[in-house]
């Protein structure tokens, strides 16, 4: 069974290297457990929970995390993301899955507090899988050009950041606060330009 997903980008190893880094020299103990989408007060709540080898538990919200929000300025992101030849609706796999965003505009009834998943059933196989387990399953039959509105992995491949490759020689360099400080926290007028250019293409494609 091949089973693929609608994917936003992956960043490079050495970022959660140096993040991890970061976590286990400021708090002085080791990471026992990482969880980048604990989805404990519902979707639209997502937050990280790293657990240290105390016992100790580092909650915060993907708005505050500074590994995601580094992740989501696609700074990070590998140079292969930005050439994807798998960001549309012609898949090669059986079945594709991912997270459903946009449902509540799509279709309401179609909601979950908890996250509501997208499935594509894209060859034979997959679709006798589907009914095989359909009956463990809450299933909604959507169509694909409303999915894709609200998911641009499935309209074109992640676009390079502008500063991505001075991102990473520093990242390589020093440690990971001051280079996050300096690229995210902080920002410079060029990266605010870019993000501002990058929320209105996606709003006016969403329309």
């Amino acid at each position: 069974i091949c089973v693929d997903l609608i994917c936003h980008g992956v960043p490079t190893e050495l970022l959660f290297e140096k993040y991890k880094e970061y976590i286990e020299r400021t708090n002085n103990l080791k990471i026992t457990s990482f969880r980048f989408r604990s989805k404990k007060a519902g979707v639209m709540s997502s937050e990280y929970c790293i657990k240290l080898s105390n016992g100790k538990e580092i909650r915060e919200a993907l708005n505050k995390n500074p590994y995601s929000l580094t992740y989501n300025s696609l700074i990070a992101h590998m140079p292969s993301c930005n050439s994807c030849p798998y960001t549309s609706l012609q898949r090669v796999s059986d079945i594709t899955i991912g997270d459903f965003w946009g449902i509540e505009k799509i279709d309401p009834m179609a909601v979950n507090p908890r996250g509501t998943s997208l499935i594509f059933v894209n060859s034979r196989k997959g679709q006798n899988i589907i009914e095989e387990v359909k009956q463990e399953l809450e299933l909604f039959q959507e169509k694909g050009e409303d999915a894709q509105r609200f998911n641009p992995p499935l309209r074109h491949s992640t676009k390079k950041h502008p500063m991505s490759e001075k991102f990473i020689k520093e990242l390589a360099e020093k440690p990971f606060e001051k280079v996050y400080k300096k690229y995210i926290y902080w920002g410079n007028k060029w990266m605010l330009f870019y993000r501002l250019i990058r929320k209105i293409k996606e709003k006016l494609i969403r329309e």
